[in-house]
């Protein structure tokens, strides 16, 4: 199923989940998993595609 969203909903701020910013920052985190953990991957592919799948990421 696709969504049509700007930007992946588990991406948040460290301090704030609730906050994200428009365009990639070293300050957001993925908070797939519940916990705070930094992305290992560009953002621009990764968390602000055209659209977001849904499906699950845990970082290794």
């Amino acid at each position: 199923m696709v969504i049509p969203q700007s930007h992946c909903p588990h991406l948040g701020l460290k301090q704030n989940r609730a906050i994200r910013f428009a365009s990639p920052t070293p300050e957001h985190r993925c908070f797939v998993t519940g916990d705070a953990q930094t992305i290992p991957v560009d953002q621009n592919d990764f968390c602000y595609p055209p659209t977001i799948l849904i499906v699950h990421y845990t970082w290794v």
